[in-house]
């Protein structure tokens, strides 16, 4: 049996990349929903990926002990099942797909705080906002290819490393490993989140070249 996606024109690559982990289930249940999974491809809010070592989700069996990375959201594989038990067979496309976006919820209400690899948790994004000071030179713009999308947004308006992810739809470690490049180049303005004077803005993408245009020009929002 052939799978095809209803919208195989998706760009994925503009999708944020969420992580997630298995523990405690049988080989058999646990390869299924790694089929699954794939299966959701960009029916989710986020494109899931399986990554054992640092991950956003973990989903846990019955026989499930481990507690590496305790900051990830913790959901039981019921939870993905439309008969709320731990039979495989229960596993439904579209069930999982609204369990997933139930989780993209959860992490937003926790103010998800951003990690490198390698590193533990850092402080919640929620609580700083950050903006470019000027432009940035050729060598950090030439980290990423979408390194002035996320200039342009960070150059119109102050906002957090997790609106930068969600208005861009750049995965989440690129978005930071950006940042972090700023930071070390001092380009960035970091304040606390009482320090800004609006919110951020609440369409995705942000102003494009026109909001870079005005934040050249200092028509951007400042901090207080």
């Amino acid at each position: 049996m052939v799978f095809k996606s209803p919208n195989p024109s998706t760009d994925m690559s503009a999708m944020s990349v969420r992580r997630y982990h298995v523990t405690g289930m049988d080989t058999r249940c646990e390869l299924l929903f790694h089929s699954m999974m794939r299966l959701v491809g960009d029916k989710a809010v986020s494109r899931w990926v399986h990554d054992a070592r640092e991950h956003d989700l973990v989903i846990t069996g019955p026989d499930a002990t481990d507690l590496a990375c305790p900051t990830a959201v913790r959901r039981p594989f019921s939870h993905f099942t439309s008969g709320r038990t731990d039979d495989c067979a229960m596993l439904r496309l579209a069930g999982m797909v609204e369990a997933l976006n139930a989780v993209e919820q959860a992490l937003a209400a926790a103010g998800e705080g951003a990690r490198s690899p390698g590193t533990g948790p850092t402080r919640p994004a929620g609580e700083e906002v950050m903006k470019l000071t000027r432009w940035p030179e050729a060598s950090l713009m030439a980290f990423h290819p979408a390194s002035p999308k996320m200039a342009t947004l960070l150059l119109s308006r102050p906002m957090t490393l997790m609106e930068l992810v969600r208005f861009s739809g750049i995965d989440r470690r690129v978005c930071a490993q950006f940042v972090t490049r700023l930071s070390q180049r001092g380009l960035l303005d970091r304040r606390g989140s009482a320090d800004r004077k609006g919110p951020a803005p609440l369409r995705s993408g942000g102003g494009g070249l026109f909001a870079m245009i005005r934040a050249r020009l200092g028509l951007g929002e400042e901090f207080g």
